[in-house]
Parts: C-alpha cells; sequence; structure tokens
C-alpha cells in the first residue's frame, strides 16, 4: 500500500519507527544518490551473478532502525528479505558516510567570533560572558572489544569494555565538537589533551579575534577588564586551564557560591545533550556489538550528526537577534 504522505498518522509512525522525519529520509536519500555517497548501491552495481544490488531506501530504513531502535541485522532482514549481511555491509559503509560527509556538515564548529556570536551571546545573557559552551565526557558500551585492547578500555563508569567522548554542547543543546572515543581508562585531563577544540582555543589558532569584558574590583574600585578569546564551563575533572572553568568545591563565600551554582545550572544542557542522543539513538545507550574501535566512533559520529539535523528539523534551534528570539522555518 502506498504511504499517504500528507497523513499525519502516517507521518508520526514513520518518525517514531525510524527516528527520522520522512521529508529528512526522502532528502538523505536523494542525496545519497546525487553526489554517490553509496556507489555500490546507487549506481548499477550487480554482484557476482548479474544481481542488481539491494534497493537503497530500504537498507538506509535499515541502518536507522538499527541505530534508533537496538534493532539487529537479523530483524532487518525480517522486515526487508535481504540478507543480514547485506545489511551489515552498508550498515558500515553508512556510518563511514555519516563520520566523513553527515557529520562536517551538521555538527559546525565556530573559528571566529562572528561563527559563535549566537552562542556567546546567550551565555552573556546568562551573566556569563566569553563561554562558549559547556563541555563533558560520556562512555559508550562496546562489547565486541578485542582482547588487546580489553584492558584500556575497563576502568570508566561501567564494569564493561567502554569507549569514552568528550562532547562540547551549547545552551540548546548542539553539538559544537566532538572527540573521537578514546580507552575509558583515560581521565577527562587525558582525554581533553587530544580534543582539537580545546587545543585549538587553548593556543589561540581560533575564535582568538572575540572580546570581552569581566569586572575586577581594584583598590575598592570596580573596573573593566579586557580578554580575547573563549572559555568554557566544565567540572573539576578537567586540567586548571585559563579556558577551563569550574564551579567552586570548598568555599565559605556566598558570592562564590552563587556563582558555583550557576555554572552548574548552566552545565546542565551537555548533560541533556548526552540524555537526549542515549535515547533517541537506543544503540549509545545498550550495548554495540560490532567488532573494532572504528565502528563505534563511526556510530557515535554519526549519531552527532543526525542530532543536530533533527534539531534543526524540530525548529529548536533558536536565532537570537538584537535581543530578540526569532524562530528558524526550516520546512
Amino acid at each position: 500500500m502506498s504511504p499517504t504522505y500528507n497523513d499525519k498518522r502516517f507521518l508520526q509512525k514513520f518518525c517514531r519507527r525510524f527516528c527520522l522525519p520522512y521529508h529528512k529520509f526522502i532528502e538523505l536519500v536523494h542525496k545519497a544518490c546525487a553526489e554517490n555517497w553509496l556507489p555500490r548501491w546507487t549506481g548499477k552495481g550487480k554482484d557476482c551473478i548479474g544481481n542488481s544490488a539491494s534497493p537503497l531506501e530500504l537498507l538506509i530504513l535499515g541502518s536507522l532502525q538499527y541505530l534508533g531502535r537496538g534493532f539487529s541485522f537479523d530483524d532487518s532482514k525480517e522486515c526487508t528479505a535481504i540478507s543480514e549481511e547485506v545489511h551489515r555491509c552498508f550498515f558500515h559503509k553508512f556510518i563511514d558516510v555519516g563520520r566523513t560527509i553527515l557529520f562536517y556538515k551538521y555538527v559546525i564548529t565556530p573559528t571566529t567570533a562572528d561563527d559563535a556570536k549566537f552562542h556567546l551571546h546567550e551565555f552573556e545573557m546568562a551573566g556569563m560572558p566569553g563561554a562558549v559552551a559547556s563541555v563533558d565526557t560520556t562512555h559508550i558500551v562496546h562489547e565486541n572489544c578485542t582482547y588487546r585492547l580489553n584492558r584500556p578500555h575497563k576502568g570508566g563508569k561501567s564494569k564493561q569494555t567502554t569507549r569514552t567522548f568528550n562532547l562540547a554542547a551549547k545552551h540548546r543543546c548542539c553539538i559544537l565538537a566532538t572527540t573521537k572515543g578514546h580507552p575509558s581508562s583515560w581521565n577527562d585531563k587525558t582525554l581533553v589533551l587530544f580534543d582539537t577544540f580545546f587545543s585549538n582555543v587553548k593556543h589561540g589558532r581560533i575564535l582568538e579575534d572575540n572580546e570581552f569584558h569581566l569586572l575586577k574590583e581594584r583598590n575598592g574600585k570596580i573596573i573593566q577588564v579586557k580578554y580575547r578569546g573563549v572559555w568554557f564551563l566544565v567540572d573539576n575533572g578537567y586540567l586548571s586551564w585559563a579556558i577551563t572553568v569550574p564551579p567552586f568545591t570548598d568555599t565559605q563565600s556566598r558570592k562564590e557560591i552563587w556563582w558555583s551554582e550557576c555554572v552548574e545550572s548552566m552545565r546542565k544542557y551537555v548533560e541533556c545533550t548526552f540524555g537526549i542522543l542515549k535515547g533517541h539513538w537506543h544503540i549509545l545507550k545498550s550495548v554495540i556489538l560490532l567488532h573494532g574501535t572504528d565502528a563505534v566512533d563511526g556510530i557515535w559520529l554519526t549519531s552527532c550528526a543526525l542530532h543536530n539535523m533533527l534539531l534543526e528539523v524540530d525548529g529548536l534551534e533558536l536565532l537570537l537577534v538584537v535581543g530578540k528570539v526569532k524562530w528558524v522555518n526550516w520546512n
């Protein structure tokens, strides 16, 4: 039966089953064909006995269900009548497209003050001029980790083997940057050394043109001090750098207690981002059974790209223009 594209119930059911709106799915298929992302399935390829390639639409739907609903490749075989080996091979190619094309299209890291002006404005409204993002790490369970990598991938919050990722998110749960996976035995202090976003900001390669003012008391007077660059909201597990600002842990000052509560309140949005990611893409919350750490990293980067894309689709990405809130029409 052909779907009725204007039927609200059909569109809701499609989005619930495949974790992606129908019009974005059609757009994804058209771009994959037009730009030849998956030449084995978008061209006129045939297998060794002359059979045509499996329909691209069904394979993409199977990959979305694998990411979003925790399907196995055998479940996808039952739904599409395409062998689980074909689904498995396609899924690896799909996440390669996700981390090499979709990720850089939807996860946009600001490099200049003009790129980051909307992120900076929201934190400035909260009394934190110069802050650009809140940062934290999360762990993803990887069950089929090789024996050689088993030991360094233990020691995190889980007793299982996990990969850990550092992520920077802005006030509206939009992902600005993330690292690839690292062993879970690495703590935040080690992980941040391999974060290119942190490294570029710390060494002045990006966002150095941003200027902001902070108030400082000197000789009984309040003066304005101008700074260049940006800084991040972090917890106390990170290195004590000028660009990392955690809450106070041991203080009796009422002003410092109030400041710490403000920092912790603004940092909750990176935790909300983790919750949304793992709630929407079920594979991140459960267990990744694929072999190899590259597959885990590909799943994470693809999920981050799709997360940002869905924020645009849902209209949750707001632009602040001169103190006014303007809805962006993504249709």
